[in-house]
């Protein structure tokens, strides 16, 4: 005698037959957002199956001094130049070291290390006055922030900025001050917290992340499993970049410059053909860019 199971009316409504969500999953096909393609990094966007899209979460893991606020600073000067709103989180380095660098990227010169004029410093200004005016928020944090109010901090840009990029740098000042046992949970509370978010709201956020140490002392991330923390990030995460300098031999045989760096996506949920194929980007005045043919400076445009 088979004997009657019950389920209460709120977990079956978490149920439902495969015909009831067809419209619904073809619906958000028809209305998923255009990917962004960021026109100096293309096979990136490449293997990232044609670019970032709204509704993901990226990790981008690279060794301290790798370049990885720079790649983010000229990611934004993209942005910017594209009209896309951004919400920019650069805890580490700070709000006005960001700007300088996102400058930077505009002028196609470090201009950090420049004693400028006044002269100099309001061309640059007006030169780059219709781009920099676009949607692009910094937060002022220089410190801890909290995931709620982070979380919180996102949802209102989105809503009412129309904010479809993030860029938070790094996962550290995310996470509340505790145990270091309990260091990992928390960091996976984090993440998951974010990547929840993403499912929420059509943005794309970007993480950055440090490697684990390694008692060899190597400043490369070799793969995902080389991230600090637990695997849930790399699991939940929709793409996992990372970022390093060339290995020592590329440089000694002279295929590659010391300003180059090695890009390897690690997961890519979109399209996994390339991923674990690293390949190397060049570097010029600190515009990463695909090709030996370096950016040209006019209206901030890349030759083909």
């Amino acid at each position: 005698m088979t004997i009657p199971v019950e389920l209460s009316v709120d977990l079956q409504a978490k149920v439902k037959p495969f015909e009831n969500l067809i419209l619904a999953a073809l619906d958000e096909i028809k209305n998923t957002r255009k990917a962004f393609s960021f026109r100096s990094l293309p096979k990136l966007c490449t293997v990232l199956g044609g670019g970032m899209r709204g509704k993901e979460f990226t990790i981008l893991c690279g060794s301290t001094g790798s370049g990885k606020t720079t790649l983010l600073a000229q990611w934004s000067m993209e942005l910017m130049q594209a009209g896309v709103p951004q919400l920019v989180m650069s805890v580490e380095t700070g709000p006005l070291d960001y700007v300088k660098r996102v400058l930077s990227c505009f002028e196609r010169r470090n201009i950090n290390q420049i004693n400028l004029t006044n002269e100099e410093l309001a061309n640059i200004i007006r030169k780059n006055r219709e781009h920099i005016v676009a949607k692009a928020y910094l937060g002022l944090y220089e410190d801890r922030m909290s995931v709620d109010d982070l979380v919180a901090t996102i949802r209102y840009y989105h809503s009412e900025h129309g904010v479809q990029f993030v860029f938070l740098d790094n996962l550290n000042f995310f996470m509340e001050v505790t145990r270091s046992q309990d260091a990992i949970v928390e960091m996976d509370r984090v993440v998951h917290e974010l990547v929840i978010l993403c499912k929420q709201i059509d943005v794309h956020v970007v993480m950055v992340m440090h490697p684990k140490k390694t008692q060899a002392g190597s400043t490369r991330v070799t793969s995902e499993f080389d991230i600090k923390g637990s695997s849930l990030a790399v699991q939940e995460a929709h793409n996992v970049i990372l970022f390093n300098r060339p290995e020592a031999s590329e440089l000694e045989s002279g295929r590659c410059l010391f300003t180059d760096r090695e890009i390897t996506v690690a997961k890519c949920r979109k399209n996994g053909q390339f991923v674990h194929q690293p390949f190397l980007v060049s570097c010029t005045e600190g515009v990463y860019y695909n090709d030996k043919q370096a950016p040209t400076s006019a209206h901030g445009g890349f030759r083909k």
